[in-house]
Order: structure tokens, then sequence, then C-alpha cells
């Protein structure tokens, strides 16, 4: 199978059987670096990577049951600020209230930011493009490996990476899972906040998965 096909759950639910077709396709523009949330109502959206995978850009589409890919649209609003080096810097999706859409991706060092970054950018169900991209890192460093995205579509969103605190030894064997929370469909986020500092350590290339249980 070619880097720019994916097999997602299209939503051909039948009722009698509560199952659904696997359909195989390539993704819209040559695309690489796929990420698919479906929504409740059948929909299905879609983000990747394109252009220069030192300076990608992260795209978005999404389509009904049965219908074509709607126009992409471009998330993130400074021009080539994603990067699809390797296979686990890319986009990462996830739906929140009312079709809210959260993204979050791995950036790389520039003008823009000294550092890599690790954006973030949502967007509101009828709103025409997402948001401004804000770097989440705070007052971490040395982000590597993928970062995750998850929303309970409560208004309560999270997102986590892995890293170095600054003016830390930046080594593998210091490295620590660090989460930000939003209350409020991500227009504010906390603090980084620390989850494995009794035990530190996480390989630097690896990605990470997060989900939200239904209690919180």
């Amino acid at each position: 199978m070619k880097i720019s096909q994916f097999a997602a759950l299209i939503t051909a639910f039948r009722a009698w059987t509560a199952s659904a077709a696997v359909q195989v396709e390539d993704i819209p523009e040559g695309g690489v670096q796929p990420q698919v949330a479906v929504a409740a109502d059948g929909t299905v959206h879609l983000v990747y990577l394109k252009g220069d995978p030192k300076a990608s850009e992260v795209r978005w589409t999404w389509r009904k049951p049965g219908a074509p890919w709607q126009p992409s649209q471009t998330v993130n609003t400074l021009p080539g600020s994603a990067v699809a080096m390797g296979t686990i810097r890319g986009p990462q999706l996830a739906l929140g209230a009312a079709g809210v859409l959260h993204v979050v991706w791995n950036g790389a060092a520039d003008s823009h930011s000294p550092r890599s970054p690790l954006w973030y950018a949502g967007k509101a169900a009828d709103a025409k493009a997402f948001g401004p991209q804000r770097d989440l890192l705070g007052g971490t460093t040395a982000l590597d490996g993928g970062a995750a995205v998850a929303a309970d579509g409560k208004g309560r969103v999270l997102v986590a990476w892995h890293g170095n605190e600054e003016g830390g030894q930046p080594e593998e064997s210091q490295r620590l899972v660090f989460v930000v929370s939003s209350a409020d469909e991500g227009r504010r986020f906390g603090k980084p906040e620390a989850v494995n500092r009794a035990a530190p350590g996480v390989c630097a290339c690896c990605s990470l998965a997060v989900t939200i249980e239904p209690d919180g």
C-alpha cells in the first residue's frame, strides 16, 4: 500500500448489524501522515500533511456518508509550520462538542520559534477557518515524537507530549510526559503538568495517544 493511502472506517453502518465497511483510498492532494475522526452523524474528518517535509502545510477536509471529499482547507496560519520528517509527527485530530475541531502538530524551529514548537489550532463548526495557531509547549523543550489530543464532547480538551523541562538535562532518561488541559473547547489551556515525574524516561522518537474516560 502506498504511503499516500489510508484505511478509514467509512460510515456504511447498517442498523441491523452495526457493522462498518473499510474503504482504502488515496489521500487528497497526495498528502501524507493522515488522521481520521468520525463524528456521531457519520461525517468523516481528515487531516494530513502536504508539501515540503521540513515545512509542510496541515490540511483538513471532510465528507458526509456517500459524498465526495469537500475542498481542503489549510489548518496552520503560519505557512510551512509543520514537519513531516519520519512517520510519527503528523497532525492529530479530535472532535469536541458541537462539531468543534481540535488539531495539534509538531513544528520546526525557525523564525517563528527558536525551538521546535507544539502547535494547536481549533475550529468551531460554524467558523469559515481555523483560529490562529498557538504553541502549547510552555516551559518545556526538546519536542520530538508525535503529540496527542483528545476531547470529550463536554468542553474538555487534553493535549499530551513528551520532552524535557527548560534548564534540565536533555537526555531520554530525563524526558517527561506533559499534559495541558482546557475546559472551554481549547479557548484557554492551563500550564503543562508532568505526569511521570516519579519515573522519568521516554523514548524521544515515540509518539503518544491520549483519551478521556467518560467519568473525566
